[in-house]
């Protein structure tokens, strides 16, 4: 893992984290998963629209515009020859439940199918919310809906795949449109920043505020009109930053830091 030193003159040192999710619930054994590799990356999925006005965001129904999914699964490696029947599961995880590590979502079975490739097609906001007992009404700003596939073996083994493989997640959100050219004005000029859609109001900068020409991609999200931005880089130093949308379209980030090199910097980002 890389850190980034303040002078930037020191050489960085590179190590491969692995991540692992040993829950026997939820992932496939590593020993055991029938030599198949399943890829969920082509898949879409979006529950977007308008919070109530004047309403706190954890209070305020949501008046959805956009509604759709894709779950695309088609396998990666491998081979089908040791499986019997594949299953999609959805999960719902209200808002106010997200992140917390006691909270256990139902379940429900979707689908079953026989083979690979498939696709799973939500068209309609009662696609998703059926069988959870919620209505339109009941849904709220960063509401979750988790899908995921099950693999059932020939030899009776079942298993889902880890989340990083065979799953996806569609949250409920704003309508979001922050893809484009933003410039920051540093002391030694002005330099551009580049922001890509990578989802429904999550978005990547190509280059960390500071070091405009680098290279050093972060990304960041947006709910309704709040920027967040994930720590999540080539670094090892921690990275937070918050911020807002303004009037014009432009990304105010008030409070950005990066660990060991600098705190609490506004960096204004306008909107080209």
């Amino acid at each position: 893992m890389k850190k980034l030193n303040y002078l930037l003159t020191m050489f960085f040192a590179l190590t491969l984290l692995v991540g692992c999710d040993t829950d026997p619930d939820n992932n496939a054994p590593a020993k055991d998963t029938a030599g198949l590799i399943v890829d969920v990356t082509r898949s879409s999925g979006s529950l977007l629209g308008s919070p109530a006005p004047g309403v706190d965001l954890e209070d305020a129904e949501v008046e959805l515009n956009v509604i759709g999914l894709s779950f695309d699964i088609r396998q990666s490696l491998g081979s089908q020859d040791n499986i019997s029947k594949f299953e999609i599961y959805k999960s719902y995880t209200p808002s106010a439940e997200v992140g917390n590590p006691n909270y256990i979502s139902n379940e429900i079975l979707v689908t079953e199918m026989s083979s690979l490739p498939y696709e799973l097609v939500y068209d309609s906001l009662d696609d998703f919310t059926s069988g959870f007992g919620i209505s339109s009404t009941d849904l709220r700003i960063g509401d979750e809906f988790l899908f995921r596939v099950k693999v059932y073996q020939n030899d009776g083994d079942s298993y889902f795949f880890a989340n990083n493989m065979g799953s996806y997640k569609v949250v409920v959100n704003c309508l979001s449109d922050l893809a484009g050219t933003y410039t920051i004005n540093y002391t030694s000029g002005v330099q551009p920043h580049y922001v890509t859609e990578l989802g429904p109001g999550l978005y990547e900068i190509n280059s960390m505020m500071g070091w405009p020409t680098s290279g050093y991609k972060v990304q960041f999200t947006d709910t309704c009109g709040v920027l967040e931005l994930l720590n999540d880089w080539q670094f090892s130093n921690e990275i937070s930053g918050v911020g807002y949308v303004d009037a014009d379209g432009n990304l105010i980030w008030t409070s950005v830091s990066v660990q060991d090199v600098y705190t609490d910097r506004s960096y204004p980002m306008i909107r080209q």
